[in-house]
């Protein structure tokens, strides 16, 4: 199954990069040094200006890479978790697939449901009824449940804070 960048953040509950880079104090803080540079560097008037442009986009694109890398290692811990792995398939695009099989993932799919404790399910076979669904079927309907993984089991692989914690270096 593909899914795209956006797709990717929803099912890990971080924000899209249109999101995350909405409002542009990305690009102004990027512009900004970048321009203080140029200055240091002894240009002035519109050298300066075109040369903080073109650095401030430099600056915006590896932040942009370095924020896409960091949802799809989150992605990964978590997917994982739910006996799926991703791969990318074209850029910003993805590759769903089950590491054992789709039955078994919802099998994994379930205990995230489970847990949260909105709704429950006794077995596999309960669940691919509800919908109905192919196991297959069963896991890409709930890929949103992902997400909620922390809530139940807690640890290390909450998206957002990793999300953060690592753009904080950036």
């Amino acid at each position: 199954m593909k899914i795209d960048l956006e797709q990717l953040c929803e099912s890990v509950g971080v924000k899209t990069p249109c999101d995350y880079f909405d409002g542009g104090d990305v690009w102004i803080n990027a512009y900004d040094a970048a321009y203080d540079y140029a200055k240091a560097l002894g240009l002035e008037g519109a050298a300066a200006r075109e040369r903080a442009e073109a650095d401030a986009e430099k600056e915006e694109s590896r932040i942009f890479d370095a924020y896409v890398n960091a949802v799809v290692q989150a992605a990964k811990k978590l997917y994982d978790a739910h006996g799926l792995m991703i791969e990318e398939s074209n850029k910003y695009t993805y590759m769903v697939k089950p590491k054992v099989s789709w039955k078994d993932a919802a099998a994994q799919v379930i205990e995230t449901i489970n847990g949260v404790g909105y709704f429950h399910f006794g077995s596999v076979g309960e669940f691919l009824r509800s919908g109905p669904y192919t196991p297959k079927q069963a896991v890409t309907s709930h890929l949103h449940w992902l997400k909620r993984y922390p809530d139940v089991y807690g640890g290390d692989c909450e998206p957002r804070s990793f999300v953060e914690r690592t753009m904080r270096y950036v």
